[in-house]
């Protein structure tokens, strides 16, 4: 039986009617839920409905097929795993294919996706295999965010690969890690191991952490030629075999701004015609607390905190947006807890004390950076009070409730419900304020 069922009634209970008939897909390896294979799933999916896909390795190659849907790893990319490497399609070896005018509201979400060797391209005398993490050619424009792009090869795009006049995708919050480009053609140059724009696409890019990528020559990090013209902003590209920032064949002139661009061997930029600029931004060490681990979060201190385009959504400070996939979040009147444990879900807990009067505390734990809800709710389904809206980084929270609604009035005793709300992951639990 569908697993949606049992959201749709909880869903019915506490959120808007437009929310609640929206058809939720569940993806269970193991066998829990409607479909064991995300592309199953995604084959039996209409635009608009969500593919939510438990924690596990998936092995196989995802195709959207024109379907404007969002597909969400439920517990986050280091649980939830797409593994291509096993591709028996001599064409489709890109780990995620967006080939068929998808939109913005095509989404891929929390995911690691690795182990793809690209689309397969022959044109007359042009023959390459591009996008061996995801490709997005042919006017589609999907948002590509909160993902792990790790381990992948192609001629050109080795993470992600961008091409065609309407392909204009929104590419943020991704760690974009040990991809190669050139790899099967070592004459292919500006080829992108982290990202490849060329041929007019348009892409959003910003708030990624693209590390570590390699490219035969001339753009370990982000490559264009052609034509190819992104907004590149807030992204740490650092640490890049094959050169930082490249572009080849351009006559007008590239302005990027905001950007961490470091370390990158042999050049930060390899810019045939000068046409690269580079406004406030920096090249320093990014200080990540452990890169060699894949831990690309910022240390306390890093010079990308607060380094961010000031016309970025705001940090909870309200300062300057940071630089990078991990944005430093401090959440108000939220208070990390400190533990050795990683969060691997998300997960909310029983309040404590319960019952309880005039305060409880909650705590929650956040597996990947994500923007939280925590609302509070009366037996009659109307939201009293959100406690929290805001983007957390991993880690476990806690938040106290004074027993207030939203304009600071005490509410009465009863039965309160308390929901914690991620995407499209959804926790509710009951508490009881006693007076």
């Amino acid at each position: 039986m569908k697993q949606f069922f049992k959201f749709l009634s909880i869903c019915l209970f506490l959120t808007p009617l437009s929310i609640c008939f929206a058809d939720v897909i569940v993806v269970d390896i193991n066998g829990a839920g409607d479909f064991e294979s995300i592309q199953a799933a995604i084959d039996k999916s209409v635009s608009g409905d969500t593919v939510k896909v438990l924690p596990g390795i998936y092995v196989e190659n995802i195709n959207y097929n024109g379907k404007n849907i969002s597909v969400i790893g439920d517990e986050g990319p280091n649980s939830t795993i797409i593994d291509g490497s096993q591709s028996q399609d001599t064409i489709y070896g890109s780990v995620v294919t967006f080939l068929s005018g998808e939109d913005t509201t095509a989404i891929i979400s929390g995911f690691t996706l690795t182990g793809g060797t690209g689309i397969y391209i022959n044109e007359g005398s042009f023959e390459a295999r591009a996008g061996g993490g995801i490709i997005c050619d042919k006017g589609s424009s999907p948002t590509i965010e909160y993902n792990i792009i790790r381990d992948n090869t192609a001629d050109g795009g080795g993470g992600i690969d961008v091409s065609a006049a309407g392909s204009n995708p929104i590419i943020r919050y991704n760690i974009i890690w040990r991809n190669k480009a050139s790899e099967y053609d070592p004459d292919w140059t500006f080829a992108g191991g982290g990202i490849e724009i060329s041929f007019n696409a348009r892409p959003i890019i910003y708030n990624n952490t693209i590390v570590a990528n390699e490219c035969g020559d001339g753009a370990g990090g982000v490559g264009m030629f052609r034509g190819g013209t992104p907004q590149l902003y807030n992204n740490i590209i650092v640490n890049n075999a094959g050169g930082g920032i490249s572009a080849l064949q351009y006559f007008f002139p590239l302005v990027f701004s905001y950007n961490n661009v470091w370390n990158n061997v042999p050049s930060e930029n390899g810019d045939i015609h000068g046409r690269i600029i580079t406004e406030n931004g920096i090249s320093t060490d990014p200080l990540f607390v452990d890169a060699e681990n894949g831990d690309f979060r910022l240390q306390s201190g890093s010079p990308c905190i607060n380094a961010g385009d000031p016309n970025s959504p705001l940090d909870s400070l309200h300062t300057s947006c940071d630089i990078g996939a991990y944005i430093n979040y401090t959440i108000t009147n939220v208070k990390p807890i400190v533990s050795t444990e990683f969060p691997k879900r998300f997960r909310l807990h029983q309040n404590f004390p319960n019952p309880f009067n005039p305060e409880t505390t909650i705590e929650y734990q956040v597996p990947q950076t994500s923007q939280i809800k925590i609302e509070i709710y009366n037996l009659l389904g109307q939201k009293i009070r959100t406690l929290v809206d805001n983007n957390h980084q991993p880690g476990h929270f806690q938040i106290k409730w004074n027993g207030s609604n939203e304009l600071g009035e005490l509410v009465p005793s009863g039965i309160y419900f308390y929901s914690l709300i991620s995407g499209s992951s959804f926790q509710i639990r009951k508490m009881s304020l006693l007076k």
